[in-house]
């Protein structure tokens, strides 16, 4: 089956190999797959956020945690939100055992104010809502999925 959405050609099969598209009152709802492409990289759901923040990142060097949270807003994720300070989340980890931003040096992001890490808390519920959020920012999820 094929959808056009946004002048884009999206096909897919019912293996979850490949993705499902989920359409809500006519809007584009939700995606399962785990290779999406992103700037010619291919990423799960997760790393996928990381890296559209870390692009977002990378053109506005100046940018500060609060501003960030202005444009990726808690919402988008849900109740944990897109990111969150590194300091925060590895004193959450250290205490409670639980990682659900990721905490390794080459996945953090580096704002001007603090450092940063993006959470890995993605699925069904909740890639949607990210979905079509970077095409507003001028960053194209291109929609080629594999």
């Amino acid at each position: 089956m094929c959808l056009y959405i946004f002048d884009k050609l999206f096909c897919y099969q019912s293996n979850f190999s490949y993705f499902n598209l989920k359409l809500s009152h006519g809007n584009f709802h939700a995606i399962t797959a785990n290779n999406i492409e992103f700037n010619g990289e291919i990423f799960n759901k997760s790393r996928l956020v990381n890296q559209v923040i870390r692009a977002y990142v990378e053109q506005n060097p100046t940018i500060t945690f609060s501003e960030l949270q202005k444009i990726f807003s808690r919402k988008l994720q849900g109740s944990m939100g897109v990111f969150d300070t590194f300091e925060n989340e590895q004193a959450i980890h250290d205490r409670i055992g639980h990682k659900r931003y990721y905490l390794k040096a080459d996945e953090l992001i580096k704002l001007s104010d603090v450092v940063i890490a993006t959470s890995n808390q993605w699925g069904i519920g909740n890639i949607g809502n990210f979905f079509l959020h970077p095409n507003k920012l001028g960053l194209k999820i291109n929609g080629n999925f594999r």
